[in-house]
């Protein structure tokens, strides 16, 4: 999907630069997915953060494009386990 950077678990992450009328077709597109929603993702991850005794949003990521999507999905993870490959990539993103 164009107007997102990827998708967590099925949800799809939009774009920060899209316009309000493609952030609405990026949520239509959620709104028909079956499993889980952005809102149980965010619940999930900050019930974790409240209460420490959960481990929140786990996501397993390997290929090293992910990076994008795994940098604009920080917000919503908990536990991340990456390849190293696409742990480099993360690092030299992020520093």
């Amino acid at each position: 999907m164009e107007f997102a950077v990827g998708n967590i678990g099925g949800v799809w992450i939009e774009r920060n630069e899209i316009s309000a009328e493609d952030k609405e077709r990026v949520a239509k597109v959620n709104g028909r997915w079956l499993g889980a929603q952005y809102s149980h993702f965010r619940t999930c991850s900050l019930n974790a953060d409240l209460l420490q005794s959960r481990p929140g949003a786990v996501v397993v990521a390997v290929e090293p494009d992910k990076a994008d999507i795994i940098l604009e999905a920080l917000h919503l993870i908990n536990v991340l386990i990456v390849s190293r490959q696409l742990a480099e990539k993360l690092a030299s993103r992020l520093l």
